[in-house]
């Protein structure tokens, strides 16, 4: 029997999920993973950094749009956790990391002088 666009988009969603299972939590889960996931994790706040400054600061349509954009895609990783576990977990934690270091950065660097 042919697979039909719906049980093939069923197919795709499944096999993005195991992707993700593969790629994503065994950086959350084995320990020995974590100085990868330090170094992951500045790096994402230092790329939300200036977006967060350009969007607030200086109110750039264009930052607003990316800041909207990567809130989404922050919500739809915590979402597929969410219906993976149940509950949010460590990668709710980690990007609720990135984005408080982000917004903090920017926040002492306007208070300093800085930006």
């Amino acid at each position: 029997m042919p697979l039909t666009p719906v049980d093939d988009a069923e197919n795709n969603s499944e096999e993005n999920e195991n992707r993700a299972e593969l790629w994503i939590l065994p950086y959350l889960e084995d320990s020995s993973l974590w100085p990868v996931l330090i170094v992951v994790m500045a790096a994402l706040a230092a790329f939300l950094t200036p977006i967060l400054l350009y969007a607030v600061y200086h109110l750039n349509v264009q930052a607003m749009l990316a800041a909207l954009l990567v809130l989404w895609l922050t919500a739809k990783a915590i979402r597929w956790e969410w219906r993976l576990k149940g509950r949010p977990g460590g990668l709710a934690f980690v990007l609720a990391l990135v984005w408080s270091a982000a917004s903090f950065t920017v926040i002492y660097g306007l208070r300093q002088g800085w930006l």
